[in-house]
């Protein structure tokens, strides 16, 4: 098939949504398909194989995402010229958009992946917040009921669409991982102590990490709270925050106003695949307090290296992380600290918990998510072509 994979979020960004697309895009090439991706302009970006960028604006106060603007006529005659036999967009903005009006345009079927809990991050806009929650939901709802399919990667996300009321067919697909980059990811000691100097890690410290964008919808300022917290009872316990983001010079101010600035490390964006192996590697707990996650790799990926989970008690968060046995989950967000001093505080345990996490990772390897969107890519193709088929009232029958 030639599959085109539309997005407004492509290299060189990083994030979940990012790593989701290529590792598709991989996966489906590998298996003898022509996958195009149409994304976005950057400044920063090279002439890619199979990557078309369309013109774009920086979206103000949003980390760097950028939208597309108006495509040209000549653009248009390229995106046709590329016969694609299926469009799978990842955004219902301006990309995604695109994609539709192609796709109907070629008379193709179009799938949607709701990737992003946009209701919650409309603090972007400084007013107005109720009417634009609202007015997400029902936009999100007519988006997608313009698709012959949409991908939810969690429970989670396929009850809130049917809560919105969509109406087209909502398949559940959880995001995978390269497997082999941190389950099998073994460095020297060389390396190891090359990092740990880098960061300001010490042998007798015990890494509490967590790895994603320092946004306010992450909530963690509550994550300082509660490491506080467990400072009391592990003081040689040492919080790493690894990416970056919007909110970032306001935790680390916040950081040292509480008195635990010296325990906190912010490392700013890793190279992936390799650092962020290696931050797992040098870590003893994963920890996240966000309650808008919808699927998250970085869980994934930190289970694959064998780290525990401590998180809010999010539907997200289904079958990924089960309580007391590769982490614990907590519905009271201040709360998460105990979770933390209890791995902490015992290897056995942790130990257990890390040999848990290796074992449920196993199951979002990469092959098996690119598997699950092929079987989803085919229900389209045959709700696309019953749609197509008239019916005896058109055909006099």
């Amino acid at each position: 098939m030639r599959i085109g994979l539309f997005t407004d979020t492509y290299d060189p960004q990083i994030n979940g949504v990012v790593t989701s697309i290529k590792m598709l895009k991989n996966q489906l090439e590998r298996q003898g398909h022509e996958v195009w991706v149409v994304t976005v302009s950057h400044p920063d970006t090279m002439v890619e194989e199979r990557v078309i960028r369309i013109p774009s604006v920086k979206a103000p106060g949003m980390g760097g995402q950028r939208f597309g603007v108006p495509i040209s006529a000549r653009t248009i005659v390229q995106l046709h010229s590329l016969n694609l036999d299926l469009i799978h967009s990842h955004t219902p903005f301006t990309i995604g958009v695109v994609g539709l009006h192609m796709a109907r345009k070629r008379d193709i079927p179009v799938v949607h992946t709701y990737h992003t809990l946009y209701e919650e991050y409309v603090h972007y806009v400084p007013f107005f917040h109720g009417v634009l929650k609202q007015s997400m939901r029902k936009y999100s709802k007519g988006f997608c009921d313009r698709h012959d399919a949409i991908v939810a990667p969690s429970v989670k996300i396929k009850r809130i669409l049917e809560n919105y009321g969509v109406s087209a067919p909502i398949f559940i697909v959880p995001n995978g991982i390269s497997l082999e980059e941190f389950a099998h990811f073994s460095p020297s000691k060389e390396e190891m102590a090359t990092f740990r100097e880098k960061f300001g890690i010490d042998e007798q410290d015990k890494v509490v990490l967590f790895v994603g964008r320092l946004a306010q919808e992450k909530r963690l300022d509550l994550l300082l709270v509660n490491f506080k917290k467990v400072l009391r009872k592990e003081p040689k316990a040492k919080l790493l925050f690894v990416g970056d983001g919007p909110q970032r010079h306001r935790l680390e101010r916040q950081s040292h106003e509480m008195g635990i600035g010296a325990r906190v490390m912010f490392t700013g964006f890793l190279d992936w695949p390799r650092e962020i192996a290696l931050v797992h590697r040098v870590s003893h707990v994963f920890v996240s307090v966000s309650d808008t996650e919808v699927h998250p790799i970085s869980f994934i990926e930190a289970m694959a290296s064998g780290l525990p989970i401590v998180a809010f008690d999010d539907d997200a968060l289904d079958g990924v992380v089960i309580h007391g046995q590769n982490g614990y989950r907590f519905s009271n967000k201040l709360e998460v600290w105990r979770g933390i001093v209890s791995i902490l505080r015992d290897e056995k345990l942790r130990q257990r918990m890390s040999e848990e996490s290796q074992t449920k990772a196993a199951s979002f390897s990469a092959e098996t998510f690119a598997e699950r969107v092929l079987r989803v890519y085919e229900t389209a193709m045959i709700n696309h072509a019953v749609r197509r088929e008239p019916s005896h009232a058109d055909t006099g029958g």
